[in-house]
């Protein structure tokens, strides 16, 4: 049986909107964007926060990929992945 959860939802020890009842294990944190401020603000790009990207990939098989990635400087960069069912790290190559 597969899991439905996102990074955004994967405590279910806790209510929507209410305190954790611990301190957070990791937390996300931003520096920079690709994108720019709207434009007339006058704030530079490199001040806006980092456009973050919850991404799933569900394969045939049932297998799911949870991806948590930001996009810096043309490019992609891989924050945290998930698998389900795990995965060794040899299945993650291409």
């Amino acid at each position: 049986m597969v899991q439905e959860t996102t990074f955004l939802n994967a405590n279910d020890q806790y209510e929507l909107g209410r305190m954790l009842p611990y301190p957070p294990v990791w937390e996300l944190q931003g520096q920079g964007t690709v994108s720019e401020w709207p434009a007339g603000d006058g704030r530079a790009a490199a001040t806006a926060p980092a456009p973050w990207f919850d991404v799933r990939l569900t394969f045939a098989d049932g297998t799911r990929l949870d991806v948590l990635a930001v996009v810096a400087e043309g490019r992609i960069a891989v924050e945290d992945l998930r698998a389900d069912p795990p995965l060794p790290l040899a299945g993650l190559t291409v």
